[in-house]
């Protein structure tokens, strides 16, 4: 009887602690347009990660990218990763972020956000009225399924976005998104002189073989269904 009120304290002790655990619980933050970091007014940059899913390390690599983009007057992009938006529809909230931030020169409404929302699976481009004849829905599709949703899927999210935006940097620097597959220079041949040149035989005309014409590739159906937007699923 004398254990009775030691083990009912011992008891109320142990409840107390589940108690401030449940409390000190934190749940993942929702976020709505309103309350998502601006870099722009934390330090500057181009990059929020508030939910801390790209290293400090890669969040800083971006930013030179990015700055160089900027300054160059070519396209001003804003990276976003974020765990929840909640109820919101990944694609109507980067419309909406975009506009509220007022993405790119006023001007050259040169703006790109890279929306990545990791609860919802979704991977968003929004793009300014500007950068729309460069940078097409097509184009979006690819530099997502091409360099990034491989690495998302392998939950490497550094890789996903530095890639990505390195092929955002050279659809603006060369005019191809594609920037581990560029084609090699030709050589110069202006010193060459016409001694050095040999000459070439032309085929007799009924020798000779006429290439078939190239069938390229059917992208209408991407341009018809794409929607700015990726799932990573």
């Amino acid at each position: 009887m004398k254990d009775h009120p030691f083990l009912v304290k011992r008891l109320l002790f142990v409840l107390l602690l589940a108690l401030l655990a449940s409390c000190n619980h934190v749940k993942p933050h929702k976020f709505t347009v309103a309350d998502v970091p601006d870099p722009k007014k934390n330090g500057g940059g181009y990059v929020s990660n508030p939910d801390h899913l790209i290293s400090e390390t890669a969040a800083a690599a971006l930013n030179t990218k990015l700055s160089a983009l900027d300054n160059a007057g070519k396209v001003q992009v804003a990276v976003v990763l974020l765990h929840s938006i909640g109820e919101n529809v990944p694609k109507d909230f980067a419309h909406q972020l975009f506009n509220y931030w007022k993405i790119g020169d006023r001007e050259k409404n040169n703006g790109l956000l890279i929306l990545m929302v990791e609860d919802a699976r979704r991977l968003e481009f929004e793009t300014g009225y500007g950068i729309e004849a460069d940078m097409p829905d097509i184009t979006c599709f690819r530099i997502q399924q091409e360099y990034m949703i491989p690495h998302i899927k392998e939950q490497d999210n550094d890789a996903a976005l530095l890639d990505g935006v390195t092929a955002v940097a050279a659809l603006f620097n060369t005019g191809n998104y594609a920037y581990d597959r560029l084609p090699e220079p030709l050589p110069d041949n202006s010193l060459m002189t016409a001694d050095s040149i040999a000459p070439v035989d032309v085929a007799a005309s009924d020798n000779v073989v006429y290439a078939q014409p190239q069938q390229l590739a059917d992208t209408s159906s991407y341009a018809s269904s794409y929607t700015g937007s990726f799932s990573f699923l």
